[in-house]
């Protein structure tokens, strides 16, 4: 892992002491239990790095590489990470790479390096798992180095958070390969006008000059109302067109003079709700005012029907809790078969248990039952409204589910079927929508399900 071939681009010409950027990284791996972070804003210069650290290994090092993307979340790394440096193992995308690494690379008794770019992108709790490996490697004798490359921003982060990685990170100038504490200027958080990009300025002067349309349409909104609403209206002329511009609704009432119109409308009194009138002799349409509207719309009052003399009455809407509770009852998850009383004995998955998720067709046996495959795990919940939206979310899709525990508690997971081969489940995850491959959905074994069921049911 020798860095002796570096450019000197990367070389210090102002300090007393001149080194290569990879020829620090070298030393810092090789004499101390840090993983190293190179920053710099121009990526392509923390790239030709990378690519000379990994080009500069020996033949016997397990190498993995991975450049991550904002869409990534903490599960996907953790996989693409795993299955480039162990193919075709089974593992926890959940637990920590710092366990998880170091119980395989503990098996194989290989070397491992592990090459993360653009770790901006990334979560503080990944970059504390990286550099916890290296501690926990270089204790137990396993070489295990880990290199990660970003703008100064992940510096930023790690600095806000210096108690966690004071003995375990190592921050290097990509362009000096100088070491960088810190406490240094360059991880500060203010930033100046002067310092946002082209395409932020435009960003921020496009939102500025919303604001400032938005406020003035709603000023004059308003001062055209106040002004509006000081005209006076006491003329029989301003009563016609008003009626005039109402809407007609089929109620009767007697004919009123044109003397006694006027008088209603310089002295409107509402009623509080709109009685069944009888039809008399002489009528005609009477105009329903525009409150008398708005209340058989919200359901405050009912309307009758002038021809029947019946009461019409609003139309209710449905609650969201309705929606999910037919969707649920109308897709069935699992077809279960009639159980007699010894049988009906035996499932304690049958038991109503408190603190429990409710979803109707859970049936555990669905996975007792295969003694191999696989499934592809959806999403857990541990909240009733959040598992409600997922249903109601994604209803097209089949599922089938079962309760594990997560730090003592009971967890309702979503799965798919079972899978009798792996490559079955790979192409049926990449099929999947987007939503639901962002969220995190993984591939995992029938015999891991199994323990957690198993682990659950012995805790009930």
């Amino acid at each position: 892992m020798s860095a002796a071939q570096a450019t000197p681009a990367y070389t210090n010409n102002t300090s007393v002491t001149q080194i290569s950027t990879n020829a620090r990284i070298d030393y810092v791996l090789r004499f101390s239990k840090h993983a190293v972070l190179i920053i710099d804003e121009n990526s392509s210069v923390c790239s030709q790095v990378s690519n000379q650290f990994l080009a500069a290994l020996p033949d016997e090092h397990n190498a993995a590489y991975i450049a991550i993307s904002p869409k990534l979340n903490d599960i996907q790394i953790r996989c693409r990470i795993i299955e480039q440096l162990f193919f075709n193992t089974l593992f926890d995308p959940e637990q920590s790479l710092a366990v998880t690494v170091f119980n395989l690379a503990k098996e194989n008794k290989k070397a491992l390096s592990i090459v993360v770019e653009n770790v901006q992108n990334t979560s503080l709790q990944l970059i504390h798992e990286l550099s916890q490996l290296v501690i926990i490697a270089k204790k137990s004798n396993i070489d295990i180095n880990v290199v990660m490359s970003g703008t100064a921003s992940a510096a930023r982060l790690v600095a806000q958070h210096a108690s966690l990685f004071d003995k375990s990170l190592s921050i290097l100038s990509a362009e000096t390969g100088q070491i960088l504490p810190f406490n240094s200027p360059l991880f500060n958080n203010k930033k100046s006008l002067f310092s946002f990009s082209f395409a932020q300025k435009i960003i921020w002067s496009i939102v500025l000059f919303s604001t400032v349309v938005v406020i003035a349409l709603v000023a004059l909104y308003q001062f055209d109302n106040l002004k509006f609403s000081n005209l006076p209206m006491v003329t029989s002329q301003i009563a016609t067109s008003e009626q005039n511009t109402e809407f007609v609704l089929p109620i009767k009432k007697p004919v009123i003079e044109q003397e006694e119109q006027v008088s209603l409308v310089e002295n409107k009194v509402e009623s509080e709700s709109i009685k069944p009138l009888a039809k008399p002799a002489n009528t005609e349409e009477q105009l329903a005012t525009p409150e008398d509207i708005h209340g058989w719309l919200m359901g405050a009052k009912t309307l009758v029907n002038a021809e029947s003399e019946t009461l019409i009455e609003p139309i209710q809407a449905a609650s969201n809790n309705e929606i999910v509770q037919a969707i649920t009852d109308s897709f069935e998850i699992v077809k279960e078969a009639p159980l007699n009383s010894a049988d009906k004995a035996k499932q304690p998955t049958d038991k109503v248990i408190t603190n429990q998720l409710s979803l109707q067709g859970l049936n555990s046996d669905y996975y007792l039952n295969e003694s191999s495959g696989y499934v592809i795990q959806l999403s857990g919940f541990s909240k009733q409204q959040a598992l409600d939206e997922f249903i109601l979310a994604h209803r097209a899709i089949p599922y089938h589910g079962y309760y594990r525990l997560l730090e003592n508690k009971p967890m309702l997971v979503l799965t798919t079927e079972v899978f009798a081969s792996k490559l079955l489940a790979v192409e049926y995850l990449a099929a999947l929508p987007e939503s639901i491959k962002k969220s995190g959905a993984f591939i995992k074994s029938i015999n891991t399900v199994n323990n957690e069921i198993n682990a659950f049911e012995s805790s009930q």
